[in-house]
């Protein structure tokens, strides 16, 4: 469960991202300053005086109150808490680093670090993505993961599994990108094959239908963790009977907090940017 959230985060963070003017411009100098906004204002950035009703993409929303956040830094590395607070999911240490991001494709490097009293697990991933973007919006079609996972048992015995999974959505998964405004809303409905291969077994394929319901909840939310306070857009995901919340800085496109809920309100994962290298 936790790694799904976790690669669910990452899906989401380098969706809800943008830089400032042309969404063709990935190499624009990031802000990093971190002030501004309030926990419960919708005050805007510079782009504050849109009207309510604004087309996004094919989204209408029910405010003007809209800002840009900037797309993912390439070379950035950044690492998270991820703490698990049921008995099937342990605490972990994710480190990330974006190696690629353009209107077309992405790539981000990750290693991963858990333990419980039966042994430690160590992930290190390729996570790749083909996209588009256009509208605001961006249409992941292919995903791609590729990596390696160290267990370590109580005995201190080591054994490593190498895989490649490799995900077909049909017809896409898409985020809000650019440009976005609070109370902005969209569904994603799709299909989802993903063929796994993992060393010494027989290749796996499997298929599964997801239906998923998003929202801007807010814009220029303070949201404080150990890396320090930032002004956040913060949305949800519903998929299902579960919930993810995700808050994102606004200045710099940076995942910033993140929690996965059950069907009865209780947080299964809550995560927390720990510290980042610009």
């Amino acid at each position: 469960m936790e790694f799904k959230f976790k690669l669910s985060v990452l899906i989401m963070s380098l969706s809800l991202t943008a830089c400032g003017g042309s969404s063709g411009n990935s190499s624009n100098n990031i802000t990093t300053d971190t002030s501004g906004g309030s926990d419960d204002s919708a005050e805007n950035a510079d782009n504050s005086s849109d009207d309510a009703n604004t087309s996004i993409g094919d989204v209408t929303t029910t405010t003007g109150n809209c800002v840009t956040i900037a797309r993912p830094q390439v070379g950035r590395i950044e690492v998270t808490f991820s703490k698990g607070y049921d008995d099937f999911t342990p605490d972990s240490y994710w480190e990330t680093k974006i190696i690629a991001f353009s209107d077309t494709f992405s790539s981000i490097e990750s290693t991963s670090r858990s333990g419980s009293a039966t042994g430690k697990i160590i992930n290190q991933n390729i996570s790749t993505s083909t996209h588009t973007i256009a509208n605001n919006f961006i249409k992941t079609t292919q995903g791609k993961v590729t990596g390696s996972s160290i267990t370590t048992d109580e005995t201190g015995k080591e054994s490593t599994e190498k895989f490649n999974n490799v995900t077909v959505y049909s017809p896409f998964t898409r985020n809000a990108i650019d440009r976005v405004c609070e109370g902005q809303t969209w569904t994603n409905d799709y299909d989802a094959t993903t063929t796994s291969n993992v060393e010494n077994s027989a290749p796996f394929t499997s298929t599964f239908h997801t239906s998923q319901i998003y929202t801007i909840e807010a814009i220029n939310v303070k949201k404080t963790v150990p890396a320090g306070t930032f002004n956040t857009v913060q949305q949800t995901l519903v998929d299902g009977t579960t919930i993810i919340r995700m808050w994102g800085d606004i200045a710099t496109g940076m995942n910033i907090a993140s929690e996965y809920k059950n069907n009865e309100g209780e947080v299964i994962t809550y995560s927390e940017l720990i510290s980042f290298t610009p």
